[in-house]
């Protein structure tokens, strides 16, 4: 038996999942700000975004308390030098904080440089953090 959407198996279970996210946020609009939370991170299980090693170089770097290093490829936020987790990528400049579901990074730029870092919380507001090196 084929399947009604060819992929890989290995990305089966995440795009049945997306697929089902976007048909329920058509359907329930109260929930469609829960639903764009979930899709980006879904769309990056799926097909990994290729981030320019030059952003990644960008990025490392201090801002207001907190710090991204880059360490064999992969970003890493510590804050206060107390709490150390990986940067995964799911957009061209957002990146998801691993173990954490509540909030994401987003490198913001001025001049083809980064300039900022913005934490963006699930539920709202978010906070700016500006590059201080």
């Amino acid at each position: 038996m084929q399947p009604d959407i060819p992929t890989p198996s290995i990305n089966g279970l995440a795009l049945a999942h997306k697929m089902a996210i976007e048909n329920l946020s058509k359907n329930d609009t109260a929930k469609r700000d829960e639903y764009n939370w979930l899709l980006p991170a879904l769309m990056a299980r799926i097909q990994p975004p290729i981030i320019d090693t030059g952003l990644l170089h960008g990025a490392a770097g201090k801002y207001e308390g907190r710090e991204i290093v880059l360490e064999n490829g992969r970003l890493f936020y510590i804050w206060r030098e107390r709490f150390r987790v990986a940067l995964e990528p799911i957009g061209p400049n957002l990146f998801g904080v691993e173990g954490v579901a509540d909030f994401r990074y987003r490198l913001i730029y001025a001049n083809s440089k980064v300039t900022a870092l913005e934490r963006v919380n699930r539920a709202g507001p978010n906070q700016v953090y500006k590059r201080i090196d």
